[in-house]
């Protein structure tokens, strides 16, 4: 009985010990997985972040081919204008010309 009485003290110690390991394997398993929610979270906020970026340089290039295209027809009006401001004086110079030969 007394030799039942050791093995069953004993079966009572390591059933405690696994439950206790069970426990703490269960305690280290939330804080992991508290981790993880946490690091995903962190992950999510910077992919929001990088688009959100993306998004800016992506409107920002568009603006910039505006204003490069606006320049550029600016440009060609520009110098359409002084063309025609100076047919008149380049008729005027070879009128010049022939008068004078």
């Amino acid at each position: 009985n007394t030799k039942l009485n050791e093995i069953s003290e004993k079966h009572k110690e390591e059933v405690e010990k696994l439950n206790f390991d069970v426990k703490q394997r269960s305690i280290e398993n939330d804080e992991l997985a508290q981790t993880l929610e946490r690091s995903k979270k962190l992950f999510q906020e910077q992919v929001d972040e990088q688009m959100a970026l993306k998004d800016k340089l992506e409107l920002n290039l568009s603006n910039a081919r505006d204003v490069i295209q606006r320049q550029v027809l600016l440009d060609d009006t520009q110098e359409t204008i002084l063309n025609r401001n100076n047919l008149p004086s380049l008729g005027l110079q070879i009128k010049v010309c022939q008068r004078q030969q």
